[in-house]
């Protein structure tokens, strides 16, 4: 997989980024809390939807915005994919796009896709491709079985971990679960004890349900006999108490029909009486009408009045705002013309308006170039200054030359301290095979060297021999040693002399001056740009005094101008004059009219009534009276009528009473026998009742020992399948426990890491190969140990420089990937020099310049740093920095 661009919309710190990652190296530099991280952060968002920072996902937002967006295009199989991931306060968005159309789209759906992509699961991909912070140099400066675990957890070994510690659980589940055997084993033969003694009880229960059902069928015999008096009782008993109640609804009837009849006499009286007083009122109830008419039209008059009156005043008030209208129409005339001259001027101020800003912002930008040029100059003065206390000249060129001169004195030294050494070794060598000669010689007869005769004078005369050889070779080892500490001296003294010349920034230099040149250019535009933009502003300032001048005379012709608006407004309520005049015409020819119609009424009552409300209301309360006297009159017909019916209705009723006393003598009911029937009835049927509910009790008794013999019966069979199964457990935990044996470091864990740590070594090999460093092999054991060769043999881990060091945690971690996931196309590092300090740095950029030079293994690589010494790494270099809480990048220059 390639990476070819991310952009980070709203996401943590980052408003609107987009970044291109070309094939090579590519370095993000910045200060800390930058926002360099956020970028790859945002990298492992977009891929795997993994929260990164904060408690909540949500806590990627952006403060102030209401989502985050993130889109990565990438290419993976020679095709170009697009991946896009919105979050959002409650929700994630997701779409994976190739060649323009979505393939997959939500959450799960992408996810699954890009992994079927990259053909990895998720843990693979993190663990070959990002390098996170303090993760490079950890590989090596941990202790060896916290290397082994770290290593372990990047082929995924912890995985296989995990699933031997999980497997405990489930097998403690199912050792419990067999546990159970001997307990089901013993419940069964409880059961079978206790179905034996239910089934002895059901037939004791079944010759008790016999026994009652004979008494119940004696008892439910004499209960029918009983049951037929107490019926033919009844119906004497409820004859007898219809009777009694139809005498006393009659002797009620007769008594109200009684009352009727009188209450009839009274309002016959009345109604006779009423008829001859309201021929007495008949002839004032006439004048109503005539009265009424004169009141509205009165009424009538008295409006039409008011209404003039109001018409008068209307027409007043529009002839004054017609006066005032044009009076104030010059000033409103002028003031629209001002008013347009200034909305041309204010939209000629929108134009120009820009150009305040944008004169502000090219100076601040020309003190900021002007800032940087002196912090360039300064700089450049201070390496310049302390190149040529050493160089002749401050050139990459002297600095190679005076790096191979010294290199070449180094190695010359080294061939001769290497000389010495063997020298040295050969020569402890021979003094150990004098002594062993020696020691050998003793009292013997024969040479230990020619295996020839010796006499004892030519025995002492070769221990002489033996002896004075040794004394010249240990004079030569004081020699040897003597000189291999003066070459070493040298030595030394060379070493450092060619570290402070490879210290010396030289590199540095050169990008200062191209840099600084660069940035000379951009400030002479800006100045150019700043003269153009100055005659801009003073057509600005012309256009503000224009428009200051017309506001001016704006202001004291306004109340002019808002007096005709408001008598305009208020006109615009009012109706025409002319309308107004002609309705005021006919309401007086109108109001003559009403005047003719008052005196015709008058004429009709025969005199002008004072009061003529009082008299109205006098009659009208009159005419009531009449209307009640007129009801009441009306009524004599129907009461004479009504009466003779009532009275027909009193005999007829009188009748009934007489013909019901008789009947109910002859029916011969008593209170007291019927009591004594109904006795004897409820007796027996609480006896039945009780023989009911004593049967009911012994059948629920047996019906519920048969219900417990069939549970029974069901759970002997439920246990002895679950006795079955448990027999399956036991030997299922056997087979479970041989299973997590498997999984154990003892087992498919160290099985991975045997074959394994062959490929790691070799892809390792590889890799250290690219850094040019005096290495000569590296391997890993299948306990991850790692082992260092260099030209004088094995050497401790820790003993290596920290250049060195990060070099081989970076060629393991290439190693393990590529392990992983066959070629790796991208690697992405975050702070691969943390906890290094500046001499380390400058050796680990040497080492990573020499990997990088010849043409690397890996096609892409992404550095993200706040030390500057990695720019000489790197292909493309983008600055992030945090303006006002904003990250931003730029391509670095």
């Amino acid at each position: 997989m390639i990476i070819k661009s991310v952009r980070l919309k709203d996401f943590i710190s980052h408003a609107d980024t987009r970044i291109e990652f070309p094939l090579g190296v590519t370095a993000l530099i910045g200060p800390n809390g930058a926002g360099k991280t956020s970028i790859i952060d945002g990298i492992i968002f977009a891929f795997f939807a993994e929260r990164v920072r904060g408690d909540r996902i949500t806590d990627i937002i952006r403060r102030g915005a209401s989502s985050a967006e993130v889109e990565i295009v990438f290419e993976e199989g020679g095709r170009e994919y697009t991946l896009r991931r919105v979050r959002k306060s409650r929700t994630t968005e997701a779409v994976l796009m190739r060649d323009g159309e979505p393939i997959a789209t939500g959450q799960s759906e992408v996810l699954a896709e890009v992994l079927k992509l990259l053909k990895m699961d998720k843990d693979t991909v993190i663990n070959s491709i990002f390098v996170r912070q303090g993760e490079v140099a950890s590989l090596v400066d941990a202790e060896p079985r916290q290397r082994k675990l770290l290593m372990g957890k990047l082929v995924g070994l912890d995985r296989l971990e995990n699933a031997w510690q999980n497997m405990r659980e489930v097998l403690d589940h199912f050792e419990g679960k067999a546990k159970e055997y001997d307990v089901v084993k013993r419940e069964i033969e409880v059961r079978k004890e206790r179905k034996e003694q239910i089934e002895k009880e059901i037939a004791q229960l079944e010759e008790e349900i016999d026994k009652i059902g004979h008494d119940l069928e004696k008892a439910e015999k004499e209960l029918d006999k009983a049951s037929s008096e107490l019926k033919l009782w009844k119906e004497k008993r409820e004859a007898y108490y219809k009777l009694s109640e139809k005498l006393s609804t009659l002797r009620e009837r007769i008594s109200s029909l009684k009352k009727d009849v009188e209450r009839l006499g009274k309002e016959l009286e009345e109604a006779e009486n009423a008829k001859q007083e309201m021929l007495k009122i008949e002839p004032e109830i006439d004048k109503i009408s005539v009265l009424e008419d004169y009141l509205r039209a009165t009424s009538e008059k008295e409006k039409m009045e008011e209404r003039i009156k109001r018409i008068e005043k209307e027409l007043e008030r529009v002839e004054i705002l017609l006066s005032e209208i044009e009076q104030t129409r010059k000033a409103y005339e002028k003031y629209v013309e001002l008013s347009d001259e200034l909305k041309k001027l204010k939209k000629e101020l929108d134009s120009l308006q820009h150009a305040e800003k944008e004169y502000e912002g090219v100076k601040t930008e020309i003190r900021i170039v002007q800032s940087r040029i002196e912090e360039l100059k300064s700089e450049t003065s201070k390496i310049e200054s302390e190149v040529l206390e050493i160089l002749s000249a401050a050139t990459v060129e002297a600095k190679k030359a005076k790096l191979e001169e010294l290199d070449s004195k180094i190695a010359e030294l080294d061939q001769k301290i290497s000389s010495l050494q063997n020298e040295h070794g050969q020569v402890e060598g021979r003094i150990s095979e004098i002594e062993e000669y020696v020691e050998i010689l003793g009292e013997s007869t024969e040479c230990p060297v020619c295996k020839s005769p010796l006499t004892p004078e030519h025995r002492d005369e070769v221990r002489r021999d033996f002896k004075v050889e040794k004394e010249k070779l240990q004079t030569r080892l004081t020699e040897i040693n003597a000189e291999i500490e003066s070459f070493s001296e040298e030595k030394r003294r060379i070493e450092e002399e060619r570290n402070r010349i490879n210290a010396l920034d030289v590199e540095r230099l050169e990008k200062l001056k191209e840099d600084l040149t660069k940035l000379e250019a951009k400030l002479d535009g800006l100045l150019k740009k700043e003269g153009e933009i100055k005659s801009v502003i003073e057509d600005l300032a012309r256009v503000k005094d224009e428009i200051a001048g017309i506001e001016s005379e704006l202001e004291k012709i306004k109340m002019d101008y808002e007096k005709h608006l408001a008598a305009s407004k208020a006109l615009e309520r009012e109706r025409g004059k002319d309308e107004i005049k002609a309705e005021l015409d006919d309401l007086k020819a109108k109001l003559n009219e009403v005047d003719e119609s008052i005196s015709s009424l008058l004429s009709k009552l025969g005199y002008t009534p004072e009061k003529p409300e009082d008299e109205l209301r006098k009659l009208r309360s009159l005419k009531e009276k009449y209307e009640v006297l007129k009801s009441k009159a009306e009524k004599i017909d129907a009461i004479r009528e009504e009466m003779g019916k009532v009275r027909e209705e009193l005999e007829k009723a009188a009748q009934e009473k007489e013909s019901a006393e008789r009947e109910l003598v002859s029916l011969g009911y008593s209170d007291e026998e019927y009591r004594r029937v109904e006795n004897r009835y409820s007796e027996l049927s609480k006896k039945v009742a009780e023989l009911k509910t004593r049967l009911e009790g012994v059948k629920k008794q047996r019906n519920a020992k048969v219900d417990e013999l069939t549970k029974t019966n069901e759970s002997i069979k439920a246990l002895e399948e679950k006795l079955a199964s448990l027999e399956k457990i036991l030997e299922f935990v056997g087979k479970l426990q041989r299973i997590r044996q498997a999984f154990s470091k003892d087992g498919v864990q160290r099985i991975v890491r045997q074959r394994v740590a062959p490929i790691i070594s070799e892809f390792a090999r590889g890799y250290i190969e690219n850094f040019n460093l005096d290495i000569t092999d590296i391997s890993v054991n299948e306990d991850f140990d790692v082992s260092i060769m260099k030209r004088g043999g094995e050497i401790s881990i820790k003993s290596i420089s920290g250049g060195e060091k990060v070099a081989v945690a970076i060629a393991l971690r290439l190693a393990i990937a590529k392990a992983l996931a066959g070629r790796i196309s991208t690697i992405i590092m975050d702070e691969p020099t943390t906890h290094l300090d500046e001499e380390r740095r400058r050796e680990l950029v040497e080492i990573m310049k020499n990997f990088f030079r010849e043409g690397s293994t890996v096609p892409q690589m992404i550095i993200v740093t706040h030390h500057r010494e990695l720019e000489e790494v790197a292909d493309t270099v983008y600055r992030v920095e945090k303006v006002d809480g904003v990250s931003r990048v730029v391509e670095g220059i």
